[in-house]
Parts: structure tokens; C-alpha cells; sequence
């Protein structure tokens, strides 16, 4: 496991222990799976990216209001899934240029 799959798990792991979020069953299980998922080894960038549409759901149903730490949790993602999108829109435009 790299760095930034460790700091994703243990900011899923915050998330997933505030009870606020705790509130929402089936958030919390989204959670759940989404950590289990890089733990067992899945794309850490993909998984982010599936998290990120999950908390974007979350948020909008709940007014965008949440608890710090799925605020911190989503800063995380979001510069994965940034970095993610950004290195795979370079080889595939890069890809052509030649």
C-alpha cells in the first residue's frame, strides 16, 4: 500500500467513524466498501473517483452540509481524482499528438 492509499483509508475510517455520518446507513456502508476496495488492492485513483460522485450525492442531499471529516475526506479525493483525470487526459491527448 502507498502512501496516499494510507491516507485515503484513514480519512474513509474517520468519515466512516463520525456519527453524524453514522446517521446515514447507507452512506456509511459506501464507506465501508470503498476502503475495503483499495485495501484489497483496486485503483486507489478509480476508487476515488466512484467516492467522490458518492460524496457529491451525499452532500446534495443533505444540503451541503457535513461533518469535518468528510470535508477533509473529500479534499483528499478530490486532489486524487484531479490528478487522476488530469494524468489520463495527457496520454490520451498525448497519445495523438503524434
Amino acid at each position: 500500500m502507498n502512501n496516499n492509499e494510507g491516507k485515503i483509508i484513514d480519512a474513509i475510517s474517520k468519515a466512516y467513524s463520525d456519527p453524524e455520518i453514522k446517521k446515514d446507513s447507507e452512506f456509511s456502508q459506501s464507506l465501508f466498501d470503498y476502503a475495503k476496495k483499495i485495501s484489497d488492492g483496486d485503483d486507489y485513483r478509480l476508487v476515488c473517483v466512484k467516492l467522490s460522485r458518492k460524496i457529491n450525492s451525499y452532500l446534495m442531499a443533505n444540503e451541503f452540509k457535513s461533518p469535518q471529516t468528510l470535508t477533509d475526506l473529500n479534499a483528499i479525493v478530490g486532489k486524487e481524482v484531479a490528478n487522476y483525470r488530469g494524468a489520463s487526459s495527457v496520454s490520451m491527448w498525448g497519445s495523438n499528438l503524434f
